[in-house]
């Protein structure tokens, strides 16, 4: 059945009925507290924090730890040293740059010298077939030091 207002009947019976405005903000409010209560509830407190710091104090003592200078120095102006890996990270990340630079330039040259070498021993060989003293005695050395690192 439907009831005016269009809700139905059977609807009415699972809606709540907000409670008056006034004995809601009565159960919200605490009770005023005494003034001793507050001092003696605050003093309590404070002594709880005391108490928290002496045992944070007796167990640092018992940590061994260093800090590293650049943390140090980070704090001292002005910078937040939780930072310092990430400072670190880049630290790293750009002297390994520095070194993949490094690295490819001497392949690089040993590419060249590889390409060079090569070359030069093609011009060797054609020097030694046109009947070229040095440069059959150079061949020859080249292949008798090339046995002697082989068999070593």
């Amino acid at each position: 059945m439907i009831l005016d207002g269009g809700v139905s009947e059977s609807s009415v019976g699972s809606m709540m009925i907000d409670p008056p405005l006034s004995a809601l903000m009565a159960t919200m409010q605490p009770p005023m507290p005494t003034q001793e209560l507050t001092n003696a509830n605050l003093q309590r407190q404070v002594d709880a924090f005391l108490q928290s710091l002496m045992d944070i104090d007796r167990s640092a003592r018992k940590i061994q730890t260093t800090v590293p200078k650049t943390a140090i120095d980070l704090a001292s102006s002005g910078h937040n040293p939780s930072l310092l890996s990430g400072y670190l990270l880049e630290d790293a990340r750009s002297k390994n740059d520095d070194v993949r630079g490094k690295l490819f330039a001497t392949k690089l040259l040993h590419d060249q010298l590889a390409l060079r070498m090569d070359l030069w021993d093609e011009q060797l060989s054609k020097e030694a077939e046109a009947g070229d003293v040095a440069a059959k005695a150079m061949l020859e050395y080249k292949l008798d030091t090339g046995k002697k690192e082989a068999e070593s």
